[in-house]
C-alpha cells in the first residue's frame, strides 16, 4: 500500500471517529431541549416560540457560513468555530435553571442553529476533502447516525442519574474530543488548490438561477417537510395512544439504528443507481409510512412503522448532497449545499411545526398524518421534471474553464 493510500485511509477512519464523537454531542446538546425547556415552567406556547427561533438562526447562519466557506476557500476553520459556538451554548443553556426567556431565546437559537449548521458543514468537508471521502460520504455519515442512537439511548440514564446539568458537561467533553479529531484531519481540497477560484456574485448569479438546482430545492423541502412531521406530528400521536417520554425516546434510537444498513451500502448502491432513483424511494417510503401512520391504532404500532426509516431519511440524506454537489460548480460547493440546506432544512424547520399543530386542532392527528403522505405524492410528480444541465462549469483563478 503506497503512502497516498495510507493517507486516504487514514483521514476515512479519522472522519467516521469524529462523526460519531460530534453527533454524541448534538444529540446531548439538542435532544433533551423541549422536555429541560418544560421541566423548568414554560408553557407550551412559550415553547414553540423559544424552539421556531432554531429554524431562523439555521436559516441565517447556513447563508453566511456557505458563502464564508466558499469566498475564504476553508471549510476546517470554520467547522472548529461552529462547535466551539454550540458547546458554549449548550453549556450555558442547560446551567441556567430558571425562567429567562430571552436568554434562552438566544441559547436555543445558537444550540438548535448551530447544531444544524454542524451537520451540514461536517457533511461539506467529507464531500470536499477528496474523491475518495466523497464516495465513501454515505459509508462515514452512517457512524454520526450511530453517535446520534448511542446518545438517545444513555441520555435518560445520565439524566435520571445526575439531573439536566451533567448534560453541559458532557456537551463540552465530546466537543473537545471533536475538536482534537478535527486537528488530524485536513481542510477541503480547495483551501490547498490555487486554481480554484473564490466564489464572485456571478457564481451566486448562476447558481440560483439554475433551473434544476431550484427543482431539486423544492422537492427536497417537501420531503423534509414530512420528516418534520416525523419529529412533531409523530409524537403527538404517540402521547394520544398512551405513550411517555420513555416510548419518545426510542423512537430516537431505532431512527438512528435502522439508517445504519443504508448509509453503509451507500457507495455500492450508488455505483449502480443514480441518486435521482433514491430520491423517489425517499418519497414512496415516506408516503407508505405517514399512510401507515394514520390508520395505526397502538404505540407498538408507530414504532415498528418507524422501522420503514431504513429507506426514508438515508436516502433522502444521500441523494441531497449528491444532487446539489453534481448541479454546482468548484466555487460555489459550499454555498450550493448551504443555500439549499437553508431553504429546505430551514424552511421545514419554520413551518412545520406551526403548521401540524393548526391542522391537528383544525382536524385531528390522523389527517394531519395523511397531509404529510399528500407532500411525498407531490414529490414524486416533480422528481421526473428534474433534468442535469449538459455541463457544468468550472472556472479558475488562471481564468481557465473546466467542463464537465
Amino acid at each position: 500500500m503506497t503512502q497516498e493510500k495510507q493517507n486516504k485511509k487514514r483521514t476515512v477512519t479519522t472522519f467516521i471517529w469524529v462523526y460519531i464523537i460530534t453527533y454524541l454531542a448534538f444529540a446531548f446538546g439538542t435532544v433533551q431541549i423541549v422536555p429541560y425547556l418544560t421541566s423548568i415552567g414554560y408553557s407550551p406556547v412559550e415553547r414553540g416560540i423559544l424552539i421556531s427561533s432554531i429554524a431562523i438562526v439555521t436559516i441565517i447562519v447556513q447563508l453566511i457560513f456557505g458563502y464564508l466557506s466558499d469566498k475564504y476557500k476553508t471549510v476546517k476553520k470554520l467547522f472548529i468555530v461552529i462547535m466551539i459556538v454550540f458547546a458554549a451554548a449548550s453549556w450555558l443553556f442547560y446551567t441556567v435553571d430558571s425562567r429567562q426567556f430571552i436568554l434562552h431565546l438566544i441559547l436555543v437559537a445558537l444550540c438548535g442553529g448551530f447544531s444544524n449548521l454542524g451537520m451540514g458543514v461536517q457533511d461539506n468537508w467529507v464531500l470536499e476533502t477528496d474523491e475518495r471521502t466523497r464516495n465513501l460520504y454515505s459509508v462515514i455519515r452512517a457512524f454520526g447516525s450511530f453517535g446520534w442512537a448511542i446518545g438517545g439511548i444513555t441520555l435518560g440514564y445520565l439524566i435520571n442519574s445526575f439531573g439536566y446539568k451533567s448534560l453541559s458537561v458532557t456537551v463540552l467533553f465530546f466537543t473537545v474530543i471533536t475538536l482534537g479529531g478535527c486537528l488530524l484531519l485536513g481542510d477541503a481540497s480547495k483551501s490547498n488548490d490555487p486554481t480554484t477560484q473564490s466564489i464572485t456574485k456571478a457564481d451566486v448569479k448562476e447558481l440560483l438561477t439554475n433551473k434544476a438546482y431550484i427543482l431539486v430545492i423544492v422537492v427536497l423541502f417537501l420531503l423534509s417537510c414530512i420528516q418534520m412531521f416525523n419529529n412533531y406530528t409523530l409524537i403527538d400521536k404517540i402521547m394520544i395512544l398512551g405513550g411517555t417520554s420513555k416510548e419518545v425516546g426510542i423512537t430516537a434510537t431505532i431512527k438512528g439504528l435502522v439508517e445504519l444498513p443504508l448509509f453503509l451500502a451507500g457507495p455500492m448502491i450508488l455505483s449502480k443507481y443514480k441518486a435521482k432513483a433514491l430520491l423517489i424511494v425517499s418519497a414512496i417510503a415516506y408516503t407508505i409510512q405517514f399512510v401507515l401512520f394514520g390508520f395505526a391504532t397502538t404505540v407498538s404500532g408507530l414504532l415498528w412503522l418507524i422501522g420503514l426509516q431504513v429507506l426514508t431519511n438515508p436516502c433522502l440524506i444521500i441523494a441531497s448532497k449528491v444532487m446539489i454537489d453534481e448541479l454546482t460548480s468548484d466555487a460555489c460547493k459550499s454555498t450550493g449545499q448551504l443555500v439549499a440546506m437553508s431553504i429546505y432544512t430551514g424552511g421545514a424547520s419554520l413551518l412545520i411545526p406551526y403548521l401540524s399543530g393548526v391542522l391537528t386542532e383544525w382536524k385531528d392527528v390522523n389527517f394531519t398524518l395523511f397531509f404529510a403522505a399528500s407532500l411525498g405524492i407531490g414529490a414524486l410528480m416533480l422528481i421526473p421534471l428534474i433534468k442535469k444541465p449538459r455541463r457544468v462549469i468550472h472556472r479558475h483563478e488562471n481564468n481557465d474553464i473546466n467542463i464537465k
